[in-house]
């Protein structure tokens, strides 16, 4: 049995996910069976957990990604976005550890350094960095819709009430407002 799914195949799993939400979970299922040390479909099995906030089951596929491949960059962001969503940036810190080693100027890094700065309330430093990996990133745009929430979010929740500086942020302002993509 092959370790890797083909590109071909993975091409067709790609399709079937954005086509319907009742088809995603057979199809991913499905590549499991066939390809169960492939990571990218484990990836994509907790991003459909994730998106359907069964959050533990999506946390167990993304470190099964990263146990089958754990220099696999997409992954333990996904990992930390989770854990910071579901309010454990501890957590979230430690998974994007493995993002460290990437260049200063790669998006995932340039997008971890974003919701860092969100943590810490620095949210002119976060818009800034959020906004400059989105406009820059080809590699995951997926990825941008999450992170367009999160701007959003930011934008939204941290405004001065009473024409002050911004407040702090409500870490509840990340949880549970992260729905899939939309299909196309």
């Amino acid at each position: 049995m092959p370790r890797m799914c083909p590109e071909a195949d993975m091409l067709v799993i790609l399709q079937a996910i954005r086509e319907t939400d009742e088809r995603t979970l057979d199809v991913l299922n499905q590549s499991l069976r066939t390809w169960p040390r492939d990571p990218r479909i484990h990836l994509l099995v907790g991003a459909m957990h994730a998106s359907r906030q069964v959050y533990e089951s999506a946390r167990s596929s993304f470190e099964e990604a990263l146990r089958l491949s754990p220099d696999y960059p997409i992954a333990s962001f996904m990992l930390g976005f989770l854990e910071l969503v579901n309010g454990h940036p501890e957590s979230a810190d430690s998974a994007w550890t493995a993002l460290d080693a990437l260049p200063a100027d790669d998006t995932l890094r340039i997008f971890r350094s974003g919701l860092s700065s969100l943590v810490e309330n620095r949210f002119d430093d976060a818009l800034l960095q959020l906004r400059h990996g989105i406009a820059m990133n080809e590699r995951y745009p997926l990825i941008n819709h999450y992170v367009r929430t999160v701007i959003a979010a930011i934008d939204r929740d941290s405004a001065p009430r009473d024409g002050s500086a911004r407040a702090a942020v409500d870490p509840s302002i990340l949880a549970g407002r992260y729905d899939t993509p939309s299909r196309s």
